[in-house]
């Protein structure tokens, strides 16, 4: 009997039931962790580059025979899908008895939701596309979901279910794309009655029903039970397991939000903690409290945050880049400024543009690859302005790969005497905080509370430049550059 086969028999004797089992094999991190498909920051998606490697790597292996491994009939359910685990990749990985224990774990009716999942994360690290396993265990999976609501580690295990099943449906489109269906009863190792079936693929021009049940693409459901239950665990999620869950549901084609437009609560809570300890170091401008959210408003003024040579580069980069802003659809006067986005070629390589993202990440305690590709803007007369707004995102697949706007620094590139306009507004403050731009200074404020949510108190606008012909000098021309700091890594890649 293999050792590890005999590590499975022994820990059985552990528990009295497969819900005390479930626990014991759930806390065994070093060997699940072997499988290598439980968390892990090197292996977490951070960004859709990596992402989609990660999703459509792996092996497309089809077994042929059923070959189900001594001893794994005698295992309970839990014992299987740890088994399946340790083997789905490694010295020890044999595509058909991974298909075959699969099956074995599929045909007992006393699969627990946990045991199914665990099965299917094996499956996805070997990349087996085994339709008939994935299918049904993820049905069943959906109906037992409640099971994991208690679990201290549900959150992994949604987590991990959801980027198995995000593989297995980039799997399927890539052997689609191909050209190719697979045949449930082929992919685990039995021989298909079809008529006609010779052992390969059918091409797209079959009427075959298996074909037709293989092109489903996920169990319904699945996505939307998983997102539900996280949600109701989102103060559970670590940054890991959060950005991993929604960028599988984003790789999924999921077309849900699991945790809305909040942001991860372990990046909030930094980000207020550094924002707190700065007090002292820079002006701050505004500050208050929020019992609701246990956390505080601020604006905090950073003056030489760039250097003068460093607002000169960062021009120098934009002249040729400076386009009309985009604007929301419907509201096409809400933002007439122009725009210069420091994204591609020598632009984002340059030493300057990674020296401000870094330190306007470093500003609210995040890693430089949390800050977005720089934007620079331009206000040269009082018809070009930026309504009142928030920098907080909405849109969906941007939230799934790059995570929420938890804070924002703004980076004053140029100077604009008083009564000339063009002050940043943030009009939900009592009475209407107005900084005025000066050049190399910085302004930071949280996008979100302590606990994630949508920061009120953090709408602004960019008010347009006075162009009064009593006032003496040459015209004014305003520049700024946009640093926004999101939750996920991987961010500056967006």
């Amino acid at each position: 009997m293999p050792y590890t086969l005999g590590i499975a028999l022994r820990l059985g004797s552990w528990a009295a039931s497969c819900a005390a089992l479930i626990v014991v094999l759930w806390r065994l991190e070093g060997q699940l962790s072997r499988s290598g498909f439980l968390l892990d920051s090197r292996r977490c998606f951070v960004g859709a580059s990596q992402g989609s490697k990660l999703l459509m790597g792996g092996r497309q292996g089809r077994p042929q025979t059923a070959s189900l491994p001594a001893g794994i009939s005698e295992l309970r359910t839990t014992q299987i899908s740890l088994w399946m685990l340790q083997h789905c990749e490694g010295p020890s990985f044999v595509p058909e008895q991974l298909a075959a224990a699969a099956q074995e774990l599929l045909r007992r009716p006393d699969a627990e939701a946990l045991s199914l999942a665990m099965g299917a994360w094996a499956l996805a690290t070997a990349g087996i596309l085994q339709d008939e396993y994935f299918q049904k265990a993820g049905e069943r999976f959906v109906d037992g979901i409640g099971q994991l609501e208690s679990l201290p580690r549900a959150p992994e295990a949604l987590a991990n279910t959801a980027k198995a099943y995000a593989k297995f449906r980039a799997m399927k489109k890539s052997q689609s794309d191909h050209g190719e269906h697979s045949h449930g009863a082929h992919d685990h190792g039995a021989h298909s009655d079809h008529e006609g079936h010779d052992g390969h693929s059918h091409g797209h021009g079959s009427d075959c029903t298996e074909c037709e049940v293989a092109a489903a693409v996920v169990p319904r459901g699945i996505f939307e039970a998983i997102g539900k239950l996280a949600s109701k665990r989102r103060g559970d999620f670590s940054l890991i397991e959060w950005v991993q869950l929604s960028q599988s549901f984003a790789w999924g084609s999921a077309p849900i939000l699991p945790f809305g437009v909040a942001a991860p609560l372990p990046v909030a809570a930094v980000v207020h903690k550094r924002l707190s300890q700065r007090r002292g170091q820079e002006a701050v401008l505004f500050e208050q409290p929020k019992e609701s959210s246990r956390s505080t408003f601020c604006v905090h003024r950073v003056p030489g945050f760039a250097s003068e040579a460093e607002v000169s580069a960062l021009l120098e980069l934009a002249a040729p880049l400076w386009r009309p802003s985009q604007t929301y659809v419907g509201e096409p006067t809400l933002r007439t400024s122009d725009t210069a986005s420091l994204r591609g070629g020598s632009s984002e390589s340059a030493s300057v543009v990674t020296e401000i993202m870094g330190r306007a990440a470093a500003l609210v305690g995040l890693p430089p690859d949390h800050c977005e590709t720089l934007q620079l803007v331009r206000y040269q007369s009082d018809a070009q302005y930026y309504k009142e707004h928030y920098d907080l995102l909405d849109d969906q697949a941007q939230l799934l790969l790059g995570g929420q706007r938890v804070a924002s620094v703004l980076v004053y590139l140029s100077s604009v005497p008083e009564g000339h306009g063009g002050e940043t507004l943030f009009p939900e403050i009592a009475g209407g905080l107005r900084v005025l731009p000066e050049a190399g200074v910085a302004i930071v404020w949280p996008n979100v509370d302590a606990a994630g949510e949508p920061e009120m108190l953090s709408r602004h606008a960019a008010l347009p430049l006075t162009v009064a012909g009593d006032l003496e000098g040459p015209r004014v021309t305003k520049f700024a550059v946009n640093c926004w700091i999101r939750a996920f890594p991987g961010a500056c890649n967006l």
